[in-house]
């Protein structure tokens, strides 16, 4: 039977129109996906080498060396706190998790312990940040406004990945308190905030777990602890009380799974010390080290240190402190300060009936959040600093997006009563994408001239380019040393970088301890910041090793900043 060659051609141009179509609709939603990962990929390989490794930037994965080849370095552990005597349960105190140790090992196991495969984990972890943004922002959208809340994700994602104090605090401490940020966005998703759908007790049990994580890798995820619980409260409305509260129990018990190392870790405390009474003395000792609770006395200074240390991250003056020793911000208070005003103005509307109740439960959910921290952050006044703070970064966009959304059904609504709806739209949308391009570029402003100074020192202080180089020439030494580092600053670095080529140890090199590994044939290095009153001649005399030249490792501008006395024996004791 012969066919017309026409009737064969229309299904099959059919088709291809229909994964066009289907193409279009989807590439806004790729490009909210893709171009964000994009950014943060260029982001994190500009001046990827500078400014180096910080202290709490690999802490504790500094302990990946021990974990996966047995480096013979001093370690920060906790009494008994190592499951088969090699998995680290805390790292260096109850407070900390090792939840970041076991994310990193696969990475530096395929692509080594160095600085290159540090920036991978530090893009994959940032990256899984932003597309749970992402998400969040088009669960609130809803189909209904599918390219918008791809546009908004997007605008979103960008003004994130440009503030420095995201982009940039990864390569500080903050990347401690940044990390568990992952397990509470991603709670907030798996209880479909931002949707209209009960999230069912399956959905809370998960959420708990995830958030349970989040504040056993970081204390300070129990601040968002009021909040969760808000946010648990209100996905049961408009439910009878007694069932409200029946819906808290599968979070609860969620969070006490997710939290379970914890208590995992002060069992093995105690009975590696012999008791609760012991273990509970050895902790007590532990916090007075520490300085747990805030330094300053008085109601007032405990509000004003979280009020001066959010203000210091939202307008990108703290990351550059640390990296820099001076505040460096192009536009950066007027960057928060026009943040606040939206999410003040996105959160007061939300307050009106007339929204979508997904638009004002994600918003209020989000405000809540962030109030939530700084309420409870009051409780440890000073003794909480910026980077803990930058945990905060996501959560400002989430809710600076979320209030534009609301802004702009407000336009909308005022221009659809004199205008065309699709003119009412365009002038919304116009708004929006003038406002998140006017911030994100602000914070660009502010990335580019911090790494015109990063380029220009290589770093401040502690936390530079030169710390890196150090850990490599000592990778590079055809023999094991031994490191004294009386500051513990520079440990963590040496630690990751050349943990398998060198012990070492977080203490004074003491003649006792010089001699004693000197004898062993091991060149023995003393690293303190530059200049040190240390003397080299009188310690190898009392140590009876001979002192080798002495090292200074300069910054990008020639400046010292650290120096390194080397000591050799060739006595055998």
């Amino acid at each position: 039977m012969l066919t017309n060659s026409a009737d064969v051609s229309v299904p099959r141009l059919s088709g291809l129109s229909g994964r066009i179509a289907t193409a279009r609709r989807l590439l806004p939603s790729g490009l909210a996906i893709v171009v964000p990962l994009v950014a943060m990929a260029w982001a994190l390989w500009w001046d990827w080498g500078r400014p180096g490794l910080y202290m709490d930037a690999i802490n504790p994965e500094y302990l990946g060396q021990w974990v996966l080849h047995g480096s013979p370095s001093t370690h920060s552990l906790m009494p008994g706190n190592a499951l088969f005597g090699r998995l680290p349960v805390f790292t260096g105190s109850v407070y900390h998790g090792s939840t970041q140790l076991y994310f990193s090992l696969p990475f530096v196991a395929v692509f080594g312990f160095n600085l290159a495969a540090w920036r991978v984990v530090q893009f994959v972890a940032a990256g899984i940040m932003l597309l749970l943004v992402v998400r969040l922002i088009s669960n609130t959208l809803g189909p209904a406004r599918r390219r918008g809340a791809a546009v908004l994700s997007l605008l979103a994602a960008l003004g994130l990945v440009a503030d420095p104090a995201f982009s940039l605090a990864l390569r500080t401490q903050a990347y401690s308190c940044l990390f568990p940020m992952m397990f509470l966005l991603g709670s907030l998703v798996v209880l479909r905030l931002g949707t209209d759908t009960d999230p069912g007790w399956r959905r809370r049990v998960a959420a708990g777990v995830l958030y349970g994580l989040a504040a056993f890798s970081y204390f300070i995820f129990l601040l968002f602890a009021p909040a969760m619980l808000f946010i648990l409260w209100r996905s049961a409305h408009p439910a009878p009380l007694l069932r409200r509260l029946r819906c808290l129990v599968p979070w609860l018990v969620g969070t006490i799974i997710g939290y379970s190392p914890f208590i995992l870790g002060m069992f093995l405390i105690a009975r590696a010390l012999g008791g609760i009474s012991q273990a509970r003395q050895y902790l007590a000792g532990l916090s007075d080290t520490l300085h747990v609770g805030p330094q300053t006395t008085g109601f007032l200074p405990r509000i004003e240190a979280p009020i001066k240390n959010f203000h210091y991250m939202i307008n990108g003056e703290w990351v550059s402190l640390m990296i820099l020793a001076k505040p460096v911000s192009v536009w950066g208070d007027v960057r928060a300060a026009v943040g606040l005003t939206l999410i003040v103005v996105g959160f007061l509307l939300s307050l009106w009936r007339r929204f979508d109740a997904r638009y004002r439960h994600a918003q209020q959910a989000v405000v809540a959040l962030l109030v939530s921290f700084m309420v409870v952050s009051v409780l440890f006044g000073d003794r909480l600093a910026g980077h803990h703070f930058s945990a905060l970064m996501p959560l400002w966009y989430l809710a600076i997006a979320l209030s534009l959304a609301i802004i702009a059904e407000v336009v909308r609504g005022l221009c659809a009563s004199r205008l065309e709806l699709r003119v009412a739209n365009r002038i919304a949308w116009s708004a929006i994408v003038a406002v998140t391009a006017g911030i994100a570029l602000c914070g660009l402003g502010s990335q580019v001239a911090a790494h015109r100074e990063i380029r220009r020192s290589g770093g401040a202080l502690l936390y530079s380019q030169a710390v890196t180089q150090l850990a490599v020439s000592i990778e590079d030494l055809p023999t094991h040393s031994t490191v004294y580092t009386p500051d513990w600053g520079y440990g963590m670095e040496l630690e990751f970088l050349a943990g398998d080529k060198a012990n070492v140890v977080f203490a004074n090199g003491t003649p006792a301890r010089v001699h004693a590994s000197a004898c062993v044939n091991r060149p023995v290095a003393i690293i303190a910041t530059f200049p040190s009153a240390l003397d080299a001649a009188a310690l190898a005399a009392k140590s009876m090793t001979a002192a080798q030249p002495r090292q200074l490792w300069l910054n990008d501008a020639g400046v010292p900043l650290i120096q390194v006395d080397w000591f050799m024996s060739d006595r055998p004791c």
